[in-house]
């Protein structure tokens, strides 16, 4: 989201702010649209959220409970990182839900993600925060302990003017503890905005709570990446250590892989696709085969969607896809823009569905929309063609979506935030043939 400038383990502790972050009134309208022979969407609640600008889904290490982790900013005030959860019965009755406030002191917290105890002694939350907003531009990459998230630490030493927005794991040493790559960025009112790729060196247990050893990879890269060895099959493991970045101020998409000297081989996969913003990486068209599935954020008619074919062994584009463009910004405002950030995923938990193309949800940030993108073709491999379903009109800058099986009844539930609206919309993607629904 570029928002401009305007054993069980230990139940989590609810914090109280100044604010009331979730609130319990919820609008019900029950609307229902079906996207083609196989499913519809079932809009369920829209909930009262203070200024929701990321959202993830999480599963609780212990009970298995699903949690909503919310990322809440504003520019003036106490920023929020909150989780809702008791979504088996809040979805019919919102006064059942479980709101705990994890964390009040991060600044602008953005993507929020759970991570593996194997990396921190156990369970929490990797928080990447700060924004350009005068105030909250210094930001921290931030681990909250699941159980007791009132013993957050903080990992980056701090650099004035500098914010982040993702990490990911990977051991970039091989000595067998689990670093962290994360992308920074800076605009700064006087001079040229800039961007570094960098890995933290995890210290072990014997350094716990102080700033992990900074390492530098490459400038450019300053929003979002991913690391491509996380998605790739078994027979391909072996590849070097390989991150897809966006680079939104240099306007491209690069691709870094460790060279045997321990530096990085730099190439640019496309510098033709206007602000690079947000990548996912996934078997787009069902070949087998990881493609590159990217936005850009632009003010005008060249805001899009791309999906790329792509060869890790050879770091080249095979081929670009536009899979939607022409998205409307319809948000006034100082330099607004679309779309945000992107999510492919499957609409059944069924593992014979895995195999088959996935749907693209495109949270459209500027555009005021959340867009989905179903495969006009289930199963051709050479058929990118996808038809658009603008499934919540938000009236709102939208942020950072997510799916997943919120109430545990088998169906995915497809979440959307209203940032300016302070709204939070929870839609269910319904089988037209609907078995019985299943429960934990």
């Amino acid at each position: 989201m570029m928002p401009k400038l305007r054993g069980a383990a230990a139940p989590l502790t609810l914090v109280l702010l100044a604010f009331p972050v979730c609130s319990s009134t919820a609008e019900t309208h029950g609307r229902s649209v079906a996207v083609n022979e196989k499913y519809k969407i079932d809009e369920r609640v829209i909930l009262d959220v203070q200024k929701p600008g990321y959202l993830n889904f999480a599963v609780d290490p212990a009970t298995k409970a699903p949690h909503l982790l919310i990322s809440g900013f504003q520019a003036f005030g106490k920023d929020h990182l909150t989780s809702i959860t008791g979504w088996d019965r809040g979805l019919t009755s919102t006064g059942e839900l479980d709101t705990a406030v994890l964390n009040k002191e991060i600044t602008w917290p953005n993507e929020a993600r759970m991570v593996e105890s194997k990396i921190f002694s156990g369970e929490g939350l990797l928080v990447a925060g700060g924004f350009l907003v005068p105030g909250k531009s210094t930001g921290a990459v931030t681990f909250v302990p699941w159980n007791h998230p009132e013993n957050a630490v903080v990992l980056t030493t701090p650099k004035k003017g500098w914010y982040y927005h993702r990490t990911e794991e990977w051991d970039v040493n091989s000595d067998g503890l689990i670093d962290l790559v994360t992308a920074r960025g800076t605009m700064p009112m006087v001079g040229k905005p800039d961007g570094e790729l960098i890995w933290l060196e995890n210290p072990g247990p014997a350094s716990a709570g102080m700033p992990w050893k900074e390492h530098f990879i490459a400038r450019g890269p300053d929003v979002h990446f991913r690391i491509l060895n996380h998605a790739l099959p078994a027979s391909e493991k072996d590849l070097p250590l390989t991150i897809i970045s966006t680079e939104f101020s240099t306007r491209k998409l690069t691709v870094l892989r460790r060279t045997e000297d321990g530096n990085f081989q730099n190439v640019v996969l496309d510098n033709t696709l206007g602000a690079a913003f947000d990548i996912q990486l996934n078997d787009l068209n069902a070949d087998g085969k990881i493609d590159l599935l990217v936005t850009n954020h632009e003010p005008d008619s060249k805001a899009s969607v791309f999906g790329y074919e792509f060869d890790p062994y050879t770091l080249k584009i095979l081929k670009r896809h536009t899979l939607l463009t022409g998205i409307e910004t319809r948000q006034k405002g100082i330099k607004q823009a679309s779309p945000g950030t992107i999510l492919a995923f499957h609409p059944t938990l069924s593992a014979g569905n895995a195999s088959s193309k996935p749907w693209i949800l495109v949270s459209g940030d500027g555009s005021q929309r959340a867009h989905l993108l179903v495969p006009e073709n289930e199963n051709g491999a050479e058929n990118w063609s996808y038809r658009e379903h603008v499934i919540w009109n938000a009236e709102s800058t939208v942020g950072q979506s997510t799916v997943g099986d919120l109430d545990g009844d088998g169906r995915i539930e497809i979440i959307i935030p209203a940032y300016d609206k302070n709204k939070v919309a929870v839609f269910t993607v319904t089988p037209l043939k609907l078995q019985s629904p299943r429960r934990r």
